[in-house]
């Protein structure tokens, strides 16, 4: 059974909250209607602010038009010490994940990593 942001597989999101622009992030593996995992992981930031609780907007998408691999899933955020998301000097925070071969081909797995700019829509 799914819960409200998570998957049956127990895999919720990766979130991190953002002082510049008092947001938060997240990401997540996506599924289709049925549950299946469907080769996507996305980007959301919280619409509104400070707030967990709410909308989140998609803000971006990880899947194999992208990244060349149909499988790209369980993904992190890049995150400073103190737990907040990390944003570099050039104002870009990262996501890592995994990317793999279509099922059932999964014995190759590789870490990959993507790049956002958390700012308002």
């Amino acid at each position: 059974m799914d819960y409200a942001g998570g998957a049956a597989d127990a895999q919720g999101p990766d979130i991190a909250y953002y002082p510049t622009d008092q947001h938060w992030y997240a990401v997540i593996k996506d599924h289709d209607p049925n549950g299946i995992y469907d080769g996507e992981t996305r980007i959301l930031r919280a619409v509104d602010a400070n707030s967990l609780v709410g909308s989140w907007q998609v803000i971006g998408a990880l899947n194999s038009t992208i990244t060349g691999w149909p499988q790209n899933h369980n993904p992190g955020l890049a995150k400073n010490a103190d737990s907040t998301l990390y944003v570099d000097a050039s104002g870009w925070a990262y996501v890592f994940f995994g990317v793999g071969l279509e099922r059932p081909n999964t014995s190759t797995w590789e870490i990959a990593q993507a790049r956002f700019q958390p700012a308002a829509p």
